[in-house]
């Protein structure tokens, strides 16, 4: 006769908690936080989860700046965010500030400027841009996370092409 849990019991995770770790890293890079959240929400308890993590540190499988990197070469080449959006995210995910500003060192005003170009490009944006399509540019782009001063000078350098 198959047994029933009771509604109160609460379904018991497969397998350890670093083995689970380990699956999910199996995938990508992800940040001692976000692992921490998403073992604690398949019920793990928490001293497994703070061992398991530990022990993955120590072991090189998890790496909160090798995981931050990994997500500003995503955010910046794939998904063309800019670096204020990507600090914001990166705090979200529970990275020290210390470790975001490693990893977004390399993000250099030119490479902030190019990435602006491309989105223009991508939008097929014509020349001289209308006034209402600047606004609204401008606030596209402020929202991706790249500085206002930056996205001006883009918009002004492409009014005057």
């Amino acid at each position: 006769m198959p047994r029933h849990r009771a509604d109160d019991e609460e379904p018991r995770p497969r397998g350890s908690a670093r083995l689970v770790a380990l699956r999910l890293l199996g995938r990508r890079d992800y940040t001692r936080e976000e692992l921490r959240r998403r073992l604690s929400d398949r019920g793990f308890p928490d001293d497994e989860i703070e061992a398991a993590l530990d022990r993955l540190r120590v072991e090189g499988f998890q790496d909160d700046a090798r995981a931050a990197r990994a997500f500003v070469r995503t955010a910046t080449g794939i998904k063309g965010r800019g670096p204020l959006r990507i600090r914001q995210e990166l705090k979200a995910r529970g990275v020290s500030a210390e470790t975001i500003s490693a990893a977004t060192s390399d993000l250099t005003p030119e490479q902030v400027a190019h990435a602006i170009d491309l989105i223009l490009t991508r939008k097929r944006i014509t020349r001289p841009i209308p006034r209402e399509q600047q606004q609204r540019l401008f606030q596209h782009l402020v929202r991706r996370g790249f500085p206002a001063d930056a996205v001006l000078k883009a918009l002004r350098g492409r009014s005057e092409d």
